[in-house]
């Protein structure tokens, strides 16, 4: 029995290829993901639907058999899509977002005008929150999250890449030597991060570079009280790239062994990825890009 209508998708793109690769590749999901969902859908059925082999998968009596039905159930659903987008179809609803504070505004704040001017009936409910909120269990529609990559059960689409670095104003270093070296941090005042922003992996990983002869100015878990501290010159703060562009009074420093790059992600359960409201919002965000140099409002 199909217990997941999901898996009879899965199963339509893996009989398309033949090969897992390229099949999850169009799926947007991992090859363990996709092995995983076509070895429990062949369980529900209790029915082998492909024979493997080295080159590839190849279908079996029964799996050529579910591919004819799969594929007539498939051309009424695009005739169904058609004729509902033919329709005069307002879409609305409510669209729960959860993200982090300087994500919110710093990069998605700019741009909710713009989505509520052309989606007037869609509803957006922002919760910031360094917290993942768990999407499995639909405590929210759309996490925008950075991390090197997004998690298995999640469809993840790539939105942008900024980069981490140590900055500190122009009047704060001309009041100390000139830094050329990692050790040269040292003589600076520091804005230190603490508590949950100091397990952010990235922080964690340039507060292990500088070692423990930095001298610190501030301690904060927050990364906005990192960047304000910075504008009034009591140390110098590290921050990503998009926090910092409308700022040219923050300078970063020249140390490329303190840069990192991170990777932005948005990110759905995949039977949410569906729903028009949620699909229309990552589209929008993901058409208009990161607003780099947006001041928060």
């Amino acid at each position: 029995m199909i217990q997941d209508w999901n898996d009879l998708r899965y199963f339509i793109v893996l009989a398309k290829h033949c090969r897992l690769a390229p099949a999850a590749a169009e799926l947007g999901v991992s090859v363990s993901t996709l092995f995983r969902r076509l070895n429990r859908f062949e369980e529900d059925l209790a029915t082998r639907l492909f024979d493997r082999h080295a080159a590839g998968y190849q279908l079996t009596s029964a799996g050529e058999l579910l591919q004819a039905e799969a594929e007539q159930m498939h051309g009424l659903v695009d005739r169904l899509n058609l004729t509902l987008a033919a329709q005069d179809y307002q879409p609305a609803g409510r669209v729960r977002v959860t993200t982090t504070e300087s994500i919110a505004t710093f990069l998605l704040a700019p741009l909710l005008p713009g989505f509520h001017q052309q989606y007037p009936h869609i509803e957006i409910e922002l919760a910031v929150d360094v917290r993942l909120q768990d999407l499995s269990r639909y405590e929210a529609d759309i996490a925008i999250r950075s991390a090197p990559a997004p998690p298995e059960s999640l469809i993840g689409r790539r939105w942008c890449q900024p980069v981490w670095r140590l900055y500190g104003t122009a009047e704060l270093l001309a009041r100390h030597p000139a830094v050329r070296m990692l050790a040269d941090v040292a003589s600076l005042p520091l804005i230190t991060p603490v508590d949950v922003l100091a397990r952010n992996s990235v922080v964690r990983a340039f507060l292990a570079k500088i070692g423990d002869g930095k001298h610190s100015a501030f301690y904060t878990n927050n990364l906005n009280q990192c960047l304000h501290l910075a504008l009034r010159h009591v140390g110098l703060a590290y921050l990503p790239a998009y926090m910092v562009a409308a700022y040219p009074e923050l300078v970063a420093l020249d140390l490329p062994e303190l840069d990192q790059p991170t990777t932005i992600w948005l990110l759905m359960h995949a039977d949410l990825a569906p729903l028009v409201r949620n699909r229309l919002f990552v589209d929008y965000l993901f058409a208009q890009g990161p607003p780099m140099r947006a001041k928060p409002t």
